[in-house]
């Protein structure tokens, strides 16, 4: 029975992630589509909003090994 329910649950895991990752996809294109149309360098606006929030919540720079780790602490400060 716990194998069952196990592997019930591993599918409804499945599911939503690929549920979300569809969802953020569909909100990409959208994104990317206006920022075209707006004329907006999304990568250069991205670049300029990550050193406004540096400087908004300074920490460490030693503790950002990535640019993975400086997305997610971006993303932590915007919550």
């Amino acid at each position: 029975m716990d194998d069952a329910r196990t592997e019930q649950t591993g599918n409804l895991a499945s599911y939503h992630e690929k549920k979300v990752e569809s969802e953020l996809a569909d909100v990409a294109i959208y994104l990317l589509s206006f920022a075209d149309k707006a004329g907006v360098d999304l990568e250069k606006a991205i670049m300029n909003k990550l050193k406004i929030n540096m400087e908004r919540f300074p920490i460490d720079q030693s503790m950002l090994d990535t640019t993975d780790d400086l997305i997610s602490w971006a993303i932590r400060k915007t919550d």
